[in-house]
């Protein structure tokens, strides 16, 4: 970033005296003067991204820096007082130049003087999620585009009084996880087919009645025995063959004409007794 530090707003000093001074605070206009009607001049400030560590007056902070110590370097009038504010935006891209479209995300500003001349500058739950702008500046300005205006490349170069910014951060990721959540509307057709699935569900039981066909086939394979072997009781319930279809006795012409004689020979026999009996009984009626 390449944004002209405090230092050149700083009155009665040349651009050469500020790269030897640093980075310089002007006194707010209600402190102009101290209690005893001496001037508030202006004041050297430091600041440090490490905890104390290691303290610079450099213009550029090096690094994504939500924390920030600052601190006043000299002697400060009693009655003088001096505002220090740390900024948050998200950019466009990673430079000044490429940062596009600021969004303010949140500051905080510090009051140092006399009997306070350090403190620390925490904006951590408004650090850029993506590419971002920090600035370190000398008032207490907020510039979120309502009250003042938002930075912006090349011809709005805020805030004021710069102490020493970041530009940097990376592509974000939302609009590849934005399609996804427009997809789940996608899901719920699919719940609702479900149901017309269910049908398949029905047809089974249309399957099931092959299942019951093979008891039909089985039928069919205990009728036939059932009749034939029960074919053959009923026969046997019938009468007797007649003795030419019983094995072992053989008809012949001879027999046939044996039986003729003997039945001839019974009707002589019964003839003659008849007529015996006649022949005895007539006497016995004639006396």
């Amino acid at each position: 970033m390449q944004r002209s530090p405090i230092g050149s707003l700083a009155a009665g000093l040349g651009v050469s005296a500020l790269a030897l001074v640093g980075p310089i605070l002007v006194a707010g206009s209600a402190h102009a003067a101290d209690d005893a009607g001496n001037t508030c001049g202006s004041a050297r400030v430091e600041w440090s991204i490490d905890g104390g560590k290691k303290w610079s007056s450099a213009g550029l902070l090096g690094a994504l820096a939500t924390k920030v110590s600052v601190r006043i370097v000299g002697e400060v009038p009693k009655s003088c007082s001096y505002k220090v504010s740390l900024a948050a935006y998200s950019a466009d891209g990673p430079t000044w130049k490429t940062s596009g479209t600021q969004r303010y995300l949140g500051s905080k500003t510090v009051t140092l003087g006399r009997d306070h001349k350090s403190a620390v500058l925490d904006i951590s739950k408004h650090a850029p999620p993506c590419f971002g702008q920090i600035d370190l500046y000398g008032n207490d300005k907020v510039f979120d585009g309502k009250a003042n205006p938002l930075p912006h490349y090349p011809d709005a170069k805020y805030p004021l009084d710069l102490i020493a910014g970041w530009n940097g951060g990376k592509a974000c990721a939302p609009p590849t996880t934005k399609p996804p959540t427009t997809a789940p509307p996608t899901t719920p057709p699919p719940t609702s087919a479900p149901p017309t699935s269910g049908a398949p569900t029905t047809a089974p039981p249309t399957s099931a009645a092959p299942t019951t066909a093979p008891p039909t086939t089985a039928a069919p394979t205990t009728a036939p025995p059932t009749t034939t072997p029960e074919a053959t009781p009923s026969d046997e319930q019938r009468p007797p063959a007649p003795a030419a279809n019983v094995p072992g006795l053989a008809r012949t012409g001879a027999s046939s004409g044996l039986g003729r004689i003997a039945g001839a020979s019974a009707a002589i026999l019964v003839t003659g007794v008849c007529a015996l009996l006649l022949l005895r009984r007539r006497p016995n009626n004639s006396r």
